[in-house]
């Protein structure tokens, strides 16, 4: 999955639409209120076809969204502004430079475009520039060279989308097609299967479970569990965009009609996983490295009545504990223990689910290890922080005295 962002007017959905110039779009889908994905077949001049998901979001909560599901982030650069430095931060002096976000949710492949190239008539000094200024100001974030790959376009006239550039004959790097083909596409097919649920619905004696692939390959005819609740089901049929299928990839939205004991309310973020492969445990403590984006909140000890938000679940925390600071130039961890976290501010935080929900590890599932903090209002989720799971206790802790914390009973939020 490919998530593209950048400043408005800077050419996000122009790009996707002359990458369309060499591949077929498979399907638009609406994952939610302004936030599209689509599915687009790319062929390069080799014939070597792949499938892309390229995540179009609109808005800064959709950006997350869309950041926290990708394996990769094109960062889209207008030419003629350069790489918004002076915006990282909105009215309300919430941090929201997608940069400081990519990196703090785990992204490690960052591709920056530069894109209308042919407005400054293609010139290699403006795009130095560019590169260098935006190079300067990742370091300080944390993101090391090594892991940005800047690529000069203009999806006006299709210069260096699809093939090489008679105009910028002075760039000696690939296209952005050929870029998107150095990604690791092995990474989430050879992986243990994870599934993560979006809803389900009893139709008579039919069960359709509809949930999105993460990892691994789904075929038909496979035992599936899914937890919490342990609800072990027989795939007896699958169907993708409408269409039977007999398996089903990465990223792709597929709708199950299963055989089993399910039960109708199995809610939206349970995971499931291959009966075969290995056994999903209940998360009774989480290790999160986060930033803090809120300018309003102050993160401290004990602090409750927020959510935290990973995959598709969405359950109630307490902060039991600030561990460590971390610098946000190198990320390196300090041996302090600070009392509290401020905008801009990284730290190591252990989090308190009150729900049972399922996450992982950042380094073993990218995907299903990515949280987002924040405060659920009714129009809005107001963003405390974000961040990645670095560890996981399925240990069973101590009951929370729930009527000291005056929460009531924990029930799930969905």
């Amino acid at each position: 999955m490919v998530v593209i962002v950048g400043m408005e007017g800077s050419g996000k959905s122009s790009i996707i639409s002359g990458l369309n110039g060499r591949g077929v779009i498979l399907k638009n889908e609406e994952m939610h209120r302004d936030f599209k994905c689509k599915y687009v077949t790319l062929r390069t001049n080799e014939k070597k076809a792949m499938t892309f998901s390229f995540i179009e979001p609109r808005g800064v909560e959709n950006m997350l969204t869309g950041l926290s599901i990708a394996d990769c982030a094109i960062i889209v650069i207008d030419s003629t502004q350069g790489y918004p430095i002076n915006n990282i931060v909105d009215s309300e002096d919430n941090i929201v430079d997608p940069a400081s976000l990519a990196v703090s949710m785990g992204l490690k492949t960052l591709i920056c475009c530069v894109n209308k190239m042919d407005v400054v008539g293609y010139s290699q000094t403006v795009y130095n520039q560019l590169r260098d200024g935006a190079i300067t100001y990742f370091k300080s974030i944390g993101i090391e060279e090594s892991n940005v790959t800047f690529v000069p376009v203009s999806a006006q006239t299709g210069d260096g989308l699809l093939d090489k550039s008679e105009e910028m004959a002075w760039y000696e790097g690939l296209t952005l097609i050929g870029q998107l083909h150095t990604l690791d596409r092995e990474s989430r097919t050879s992986r243990r299967l994870r599934l993560v649920v979006d809803s389900t619905e009893v139709k008579g004696t039919v069960v359709l479970i509809r949930c999105r692939v993460h990892y691994g390959i789904l075929l038909s005819g496979r035992r599936v569990v899914f937890c919490p609740g342990n609800w072990a089901v027989y795939v007896d049929k699958m169907r993708v965009g409408g269409l039977e299928v007999k398996y089903a990839w990465p990223g792709e939205a597929v709708e199950l009609e299963v055989k089993g004991p399910v039960n109708e309310m199995m809610e939206q973020g349970c995971v499931g996983a291959a009966i075969i492969d290995d056994k999903l445990k209940v998360a009774m403590g989480i290790e999160v490295e986060i930033l803090v984006t809120n300018s309003k909140v102050e993160v401290t000890t004990g602090l409750q009545g927020y959510l935290c938000s990973c995959h598709k679940a969405s359950f109630p925390v307490i902060v039991s504990q600030i561990k460590e600071s971390v610098d946000a130039a190198t990320r390196i961890r300090n041996k302090d223990t600070p009392t509290s976290l401020k905008i801009g501010q990284i730290g190591v935080v252990s989090l308190t689910p009150l729900v049972e929900v399922v996450v992982e590890t950042v380094s073993d599932y990218m995907s299903l290890g990515r949280i987002i903090f924040c405060k659920e209002e009714e129009e809005k989720k107001d963003v405390v922080a974000v961040g990645v799971v670095v560890d996981v206790d399925h240990t069973e802790l101590p009951k929370l005295n729930m009527e000291q914390l005056n929460l009531g009973k924990p029930v799930r939020i969905k």
